[in-house]
Order: C-alpha cells, then structure tokens, then sequence
C-alpha cells in the first residue's frame, strides 16, 4: 500500500489495475531495468520455444545470461500454481536449444540481432555466441513471473523452489503495481526471491559487473596523464551529476552512465578504462530513443572538434544510430575536442535546453 499526505491525514493512494497481461508486459519490454537483473540487457517479446510455446519475454545481457519472464494479473486464475508449472516448462524446453537458434528466434521477434541490441556491452560476437551456448547447454537460467499483485501461495512458492532448487536455476517474482498520486501514474515495484538468486549467481561462475569504484581505481594506472585527468573527471562529473552507473561485464573495467532524459532512462555515454587505451563511447544512438532533437544538440557540439567530426558519419541519420568510440587520449591531448566532449556531455545531462540548441544550432563543423 502506498500513502499519500492529504492534509493532517494518510490516505491510501488511488490503485490503478493493469488493463491486460499484454500491458504489463508491454511496460517491462520497454523498461527491462524494471526487471530484477535485466538492467541493461536486450529484451524479446512472445519468443518461441519449440514444442512447448511462447514464453512472454527473453532478456540477455551481455554476460549472456537469459532470463524469462511471464507475466500474469491477479485475476487470472493461473497466478496461483500453473503459472509455476508454466515457466517451468518454457525452462526445460529451452535447455539445450542450440545458440543459432536461440540468436535466431531473438532476432525475429526484438528486431535486431543480440549483439547489436547489446550496444554498450564490452564483448565480442563470439565471446557472447560462446556464454549464450554454454547457459543453454548447462540449463542456467533466471525465472521471473512478473504480476501485478503476489498473493501469499505464489510467494510461498516462489521462496521455496529459490531455496531448494540447484545453483544453476533461480526463480523470483516481480511485483509491479500502479498507483495514481496527484494525477501522475506511480509504479510499486517490489521483488520476492532476489537475495537468493543474486548468492545463487555469486556461487555459481557468474561474472559479476564492473564497480564504479573498480573504475577508479582503474583511471589510477591509465599511462597518458592528460587522459589519466579526464578519465577522473568524467567519474568525478558522474557522481556529482547523479549519473546512474551500470558496469560492463567485459575483460576492461567498464561501465554506462544513465540519465533520465524527456521521462525515458537512457546512458549518455560509455566508459572503457583500459590502461594504455581508454575509450569513451557518445552514445548517440541512446540519446536519440529518448530525444531526437537533443541527439541533434549533442551531435553538433561533438562536430566542433575536426578530431572527433572524423569519427561521426556524415549522414544524420547513420550518426544518431551510432555509439560512437573516441579514444581517451586523443580527447584529452586536443582543447578543442575536450571542450567539445564536455559540452555535449553537459547538454545531455545538466545544461539547460534552449541554451544547448542556441549554441549549436546545427550539425556542421565550426570553422
């Protein structure tokens, strides 16, 4: 129950129901960070598996770790114990199942293949067909029933299957209910099973996300002096600037800072601090889902520097669909490019909007 101050008094909130089990998925399709463990990873809906049926959405991140969710309402009769039986049987069906046609029915039914649905992840094209197949193989997955109310079997359920069942399953319930507070639409989210899955994942040979503070202690022995600085203050200006960090899982510390840009959550750019050679990613292509015009405001700022220009694409569209990678050293070592970076980075994250678009009101180069 959510209480909301009217007054001198607590009142209970106004409950809003979910108007099918389609909307409740719909929601967690385009905002799988809602998810417990799918924060940044790449999401299908009504995915196929084979001679058992159409599991309501697949999540793999770039760790290769596939988790699947089913969605039921409180009153469907089948929250209580078919829902179990159900999302049990999309598991058996798909241990084993080949990494083709795992890539292949994701693609099929997300539109686009894994690896470019994963852009910010720090892996190669084999090294994540490799993590995929050997999760299929061994039957490692995640179990979600997403719902819009728990009732106290299915939490029974739930925490005990977690409990006694091998490390290499975990199965949770998400909570996900709505509210109307002061005329705006609030979501109650709320987990049943995680501790548990997260021990689960620890023991079992899951590879844990980088740390902000792995990050920095990174930056420390990175070579270039001037990229060393500016590696430090791009993590300085994430915490000041109340960036949400989401770490890669890939051979060099890593990580994605996320925004909330227009009411969408989106990362603004990517961090790869590698010793000799670290990168910073402009996520354009993330910007762009959530605002257009404001890819446009960044895309110009980037344009200023001929250094950074010459990595963009021409083409406006092929730029706003790009996460594009500039070497830290060659930003830190060029002023123009350095005030070129922090202007969009600044645009995206903290600067006023009409100040942005009045600076760059275009996306060609400044002579």
């Amino acid at each position: 129950m959510v209480l909301v101050k009217d007054g001198d008094r607590w009142a209970a909130a106004d409950p809003r129901s979910w108007g099918s089990e389609a909307d409740l998925e719909q929601v967690l399709a385009d905002h799988p960070y809602l998810i417990p463990g799918c924060d940044s990873a790449a999401v299908a809906r009504q995915f196929a598996i084979a001679g058992v049926g159409v599991v309501d959405l697949v999540c793999t991140d770039e760790f290769g770790t596939i988790t699947l969710i089913e969605c039921k309402l409180a009153r469907n009769a089948e929250i209580r114990r078919a829902v179990i039986g159900q999302i049990f049987a999309y598991a058996s069906g798909l241990t084993g199942t080949s990494e083709p046609d795992f890539s292949t029915e994701f693609a099929r039914r997300s539109g686009s293949s894994l690896l470019s649905a994963l852009p910010e992840a720090d892996v190669d094209a084999d090294e994540l067909s490799h993590r995929i197949g050997a999760n299929l193989a061994a039957g490692r997955l995640r179990l979600v029933v997403a719902v819009d109310a728990i009732t106290s079997e299915l939490r029974a359920i739930i925490e005990y299957l977690n409990v006694h069942l091998g490390d290499s399953v975990s199965i949770m319930a998400l909570e996900l209910g709505r509210v109307l507070v002061g005329g705006a639409e609030v979501l109650v989210p709320a987990t049943y099973g995680a501790e548990v899955a997260d021990r689960k994942a620890a023991t079992s040979g899951v590879r844990r996300r980088w740390s902000a503070e792995d990050l920095e202690g990174a930056a420390e022995n990175v070579v270039d002096a001037p990229a060393r600085d500016f590696v430090q203050e791009l993590l300085s200006y994430a915490q000041t600037s109340g960036a949400v960090v989401q770490g890669g899982g890939g051979r060099a510390p890593s990580a994605g800072f996320y925004y909330v840009i227009d009411g969408t959550r989106v990362s603004v750019w990517s961090l790869y601090v590698k010793e000799d050679d670290p990168i910073l990613a402009f996520n354009l292509g993330s910007i762009a889902r959530a605002s257009r015009d404001l890819a446009l405001t960044c895309l110009a700022a980037l344009r200023q520097s001929r250094v950074l220009a010459g990595k963009l694409p021409e083409d406006e569209n092929l730029a706003l669909g790009r996460y594009t990678e500039f070497p830290a050293v060659g930003i830190a070592n060029d002023p123009v490019a350095l005030q070129s970076v922090w202007s969009a980075i600044e645009c995206a994250t903290r600067r006023p909007r009409d100040v942005c678009d009045s600076t760059f009101p275009s996306g060609r180069l400044t002579e």
